[in-house]
C-alpha cells in the first residue's frame, strides 16, 4: 500500500500539480506524449503470495482475522503461513500471546508454531512439524514476533513439514480454525520459500513426520473395541467378558459373545484373508503363567472361530502381560489390559463408522439436549460453584468420511480464582475406559472423550500413534484441540475444533458417554466454516 502511494504521488508531480483549488489540464507540447499515444506501461510490483483463505474467529474476547495461505512444497519440504490480525473491537490492551494460543499442552505455552499440523484426508496422514538433529522446531518460535498487538500489523506464523504428495491439505491450527483443503503450490526451479530455514535458526537437515490415522468404535456394553487404520482393523474382546479370573475356557455366554462377533467381522473382513489372534493379561502374576495363560485364552477364541469363520486362515499366540494397553496397576488399567484382539485386513469398501449408522442410539439417563441447544453442567464435586454451557456449534461433512465438529464452551459461574474445568468430561480429568493412553488435557475439558453415538458403538475422533513411551506404551493424540490454557472467568467463551469419523447419517447424537449427551445435531454439507460469527 505504500507503494502504490509512493507511485501515485509521483505521477501527481511529474503531471505538474500545484498547490491550487481549480485542477490543471497540462499542454500536451509540453509533456513527453505529444502524439497522445499510450505511455509506456509501468510494471506492477510483485504483490507476493496471497492468502488462499481469510477467516474470521476469536480467541476469548479476542477477535482475530487469519490469513492461511497457500502451502508451498519444493518436493522435500513444504511451508505453512497464516498471519493473525488482532481488531481493536473488543479486545483488550494487552497483545495476545500466541505462544498461548497454539500449545497442545494445556499446562505451559508452547515454543511457538510447532503445534500447527497438516491433514491428508484421502490418504488418512497427519503431518507434524518438522525439527532438526538439535530438536529445534523449523516453525516460528521468537515469542517477541508472536504478539499480536489490538489493531496493529498482522503477524506472520510459519511452519515447515514434510512435503504433501497431493494438492491439497487441511490446516489445524489449534482453537483458531481446522482449515480444510488449503492448496499444495509447487515452488518453481528458481522460486524460494518466504522465509527459509534459516530464517527460522533451524539447521540444514530437518524433517518433519507423517502418521497414519485411525477410526476408534466402542460398544456400549464395552465388549468390543475396534480400531481401523487403514484397511488394518484392530477388533478387540474384553476378556472379563469371556474368562473368569486366570481361566481359559469359555462358558456359553462367552461362546454367543464371539460368535456375535464373528458375524459383523464377517461383513468387514476381506475374503480369504488371515485372522489372526491376539491374547494379553494384565500385570498380576508371573511372566511365565500370564505368557501361557494368554496363549491358551487365543486359543479357545481360535477354536470358536474356526466352527463360525470358514475361507479364512486362522492364527492365534499370547503375547502375556508384555504389551499393555494402558498404563497403571488400577482395576480399571488392569481390566483394559485383559483382552484378546482380533487383527484381519478389511474390503475396500467397509467402514468401521458405519457399524450401527442406521440403528436408533440407545437411551441415556445423562442430561440431554437438543440440537444446537446449550446444555448446563457443573463438573467435580457436588460442592463445586463452577458451571460451564456446553454447545455444538456446529458439524460439517468435510467427505464421506469424516465430519468436521465446533464445540462452544461458555464459563457460566466461576469460583473467585477462576474455573479450570479439568474434570469437564471426565472426573479427575481422565480416563482408561477407551484402551488407550491419551494426555489429561485431551480429556479432561480436551475434545478427546466427545464421540458421535451410533446404534452399537461410540465413534470416538480421528485418533493416530504419535510415540512410545518408556514403558514401550503407545500413547495416543487426537485431531481434535485439547483444554486451553488458563483458567477461566465467568463470561469467558471458547470454542474447540475435532474430526468424527463420519457414519453417514444426515443428524448425528454427540456424547461424552453416561456423562452428556447433544441428540439431533444436523451434518451440514458441503466446505467447513471454521470461523466464529
Amino acid at each position: 500500500m505504500k507503494f502504490r502511494i509512493c507511485m501515485v504521488a509521483a505521477a501527481l508531480v511529474l503531471a505538474g500539480c500545484s498547490s491550487s483549488d481549480e485542477p490543471t489540464n497540462p499542454d500536451p507540447s509540453q509533456t513527453g506524449n505529444p502524439d497522445n499515444s499510450n505511455p509506456e506501461e509501468t510494471e506492477e510490483p510483485d504483490p507476493g503470495p496471497q492468502p488462499a483463505e481469510v477467516i474470521n474467529t476469536e480467541f476469548f474476547d479476542t477477535p482475530l482475522e487469519v490469513s492461511v495461505y497457500p502451502i508451498q512444497s519444493d518436493g522435500q519440504h513444504a511451508l505453512a503461513q497464516i498471519d493473525v490480525a488482532a481488531s481493536s473491537d473488543g479486545a483488550g490492551a494487552e497483545p495476545l500471546d500466541l505462544t498461548w494460543v497454539f500449545t497442545r499442552d494445556g499446562a505451559q505455552p508452547s515454543q511457538g508454531a510447532e503445534d500447527l499440523r497438516l491433514v491428508d484426508r484421502a490418504g488418512a496422514e497427519i503431518y507434524t512439524v518438522a525439527a532438526d538433529s538439535a530438536e529445534q522446531f523449523a516453525a516460528s518460535t521468537d515469542i517477541n514476533a508472536l504478539q499480536v498487538e489490538p489493531g496493529g500489523e498482522p503477524v506472520s506464523v510459519y511452519a515447515y513439514f514434510e512435503a504433501p504428495t497431493i494438492d491439497s491439505v487441511d490446516l489445524d491450527i489449534p482453537f483458531l480454525g481446522y482449515v480444510p483443503s488449503v492448496p499444495v503450490e509447487d515452488l518453481g526451479a528458481e522460486d524460494e520459500f518466504t522465509v527459509t530455514a534459516s530464517d527460522l535458526d533451524v539447521g540444514e537437515d530437518f524433517s518433519g513426520e507423517v502418521f497414519p490415522l485411525s477410526v476408534r468404535s466402542i460398544d456400549f456394553d464395552d465388549v468390543s473395541d475396534v480400531s481401523e487404520e487403514g484397511d488394518y482393523v484392530t477388533w478387540t474382546l474384553a476378556s472379563d467378558v469371556l474368562f473368569d479370573f486366570g481361566e481359559h475356557k469359555l462358558d456359553k455366554a462367552a461362546k454367543k459373545t464371539i460368535e456375535k462377533a464373528i458375524e459383523e467381522i464377517k461383513d468387514i473382513a476381506l475374503e480369504g484373508g488371515e485372522i489372526h489372534l491376539v491374547g494379553h493379561t494384565d500385570d498380576q502374576g508371573s511372566a511365565s503363567f500370564n505368557q501361557e495363560l494368554s496363549e491358551k485364552r487365543a486359543a479357545s477364541v481360535q477354536k470358536v472361530f474356526e466352527e463360525n469363520f470358514s475361507g479364512h486362515t486362522i492364527t492365534s499366540e499370547g503375547r502375556g502381560k508384555s504389551e499393555p494397553a494402558v498404563e497403571g496397576t488400577s482395576e480399571e488399567a488392569r481390566e483394559a489390559n485383559r483382552r484378546v484382539e482380533i487383527e484381519f485386513t478389511a474390503k475396500e469398501d467397509a467402514s468401521v463408522a458405519k457399524r450401527g449408522s442406521g440403528d436408533e442410539v440407545p437411551e441415556t439417563d445423562a442430561p440431554t439436549v437438543s440440537g444446537h441447544e446449550q446444555l448446563e453442567f457443573s463438573p467435580g464435586v457436588e460442592s463445586a460453584t463452577d458451571t460451564a454451557g456446553i454447545s455444538i456449534a456446529s458439524v460439517t461433512e468435510l467427505d464421506e468420511d469424516y465430519l468436521l465438529g465446533v464445540i462452544e464452551v461458555e464459563v457460566l459461574a466461576a469460583d473467585p480464582g477462576g474455573a479450570a474445568l479439568s474434570d469437564l468430561y471426565a472426573d479427575g480429568g481422565f480416563t482408561t475406559g477407551t484402551g488407550r493412553t491419551v494426555s489429561n488435557y485431551l480429556e479432561g475439558n480436551g475434545t478427546a472423550l466427545l464421540t458421535i453415538a451410533t446404534g452399537t458403538s461410540s465413534l470416538y475422533p480421528i485418533e493416530y500413534v504419535k510415540e512410545e513411551n518408556e514403558l514401550g506404551l503407545d500413547i495416543y493424540d487426537i485431531v481434535g484441540d485439547p483444554r486451553p490454557m488458563g483458567t477461566y472467568e465467568q463470561g469467558d467463551v471458547y470454542r474447540q475444533f475435532v474430526l468424527w469419523p463420519n457414519p453417514g447419517s444426515d443428524t448425528v447424537t454427540i456424547e461424552v458417554p453416561d456423562r452428556m449427551r447433544f441428540a439431533d445435531v444436523p451434518v451440514e454439507q458441503g466446505a467447513a466454516e471454521p470461523s466464529a460469527e
